[in-house]
C-alpha cells in the first residue's frame, strides 16, 4: 500500500492502533522484503526473505498495562515458522503459522502480559518450526496489541 494510503487511513482513524508491519523499528536479524499480492488484504505481506530460523524483527509499540492480546494479520502456508514475540525482551506465548497449503488473511493470536502503560519492544523472532514445515519463513501484514 502507498504511503499516502497508510496516512489517509491513519489520519481519519480507520484502522485504530495498527502497525503495519513495513513500519518497524530495526531489523535484528535477517532480511525482510515488501510483497505485493491481490490475495492479501491491503495488497502487500511484509517476510524474512532469508528463511532463516531466528530471523528477527522489531516494532516500537504503545500499550497499557495488564493481560493483553497480541493480533497479527498473516499468511500461513507449508513453509511458515514457528514465531515467538517477545515484550522488552521476555518471550510471549509462540504462534505457529504453518498450514498444509498457503491462506491469506489470518488473524493469529498471542496472549502478552504488559508491564506499565508505555512505549514497549515488541521483537517478532522466527524460533522453530513445525515438524511438517518447510522453512522459517513469516509474513505479516499489520500487528496490534488488544
Amino acid at each position: 500500500m502507498a504511503d499516502f494510503g497508510r496516512r489517509y487511513l491513519r489520519e481519519h482513524n480507520v484502522l485504530g492502533n495498527i502497525v503495519f508491519a513495513d513500519m518497524y523499528k530495526q531489523i535484528l536479524a535477517g532480511t525482510f522484503t515488501i510483497g505485493l499480492t491481490g490475495n492479501q488484504k491491503y495488497y502487500y505481506i511484509f517476510y524474512n526473505s532469508t528463511f532463516a530460523q531466528n530471523d528477527e524483527i522489531e516494532y516500537e509499540i504503545f500499550a497499557q498495562h495488564g493481560a493483553r492480546t497480541l493480533q497479527i494479520l498473516t499468511r500461513t502456508g507449508n513453509t511458515s515458522a514457528i514465531i515467538t514475540p517477545y515484550l522488552d525482551d521476555v518471550a510471549q506465548d509462540t504462534i505457529d503459522l504453518y498450514t498444509s497449503s498457503d491462506i491469506y488473511n489470518v488473524l493469529k493470536t498471542s496472549a502478552l502480559t504488559v508491564v506499565g502503560t508505555k512505549r514497549h519492544s515488541l521483537k517478532i523472532k522466527s524460533t522453530d518450526k513445525n515438524e511438517a514445515s518447510g522453512n522459517y519463513i513469516f509474513n505479516l501484514t499489520w500487528l496490534r496489541i488488544k
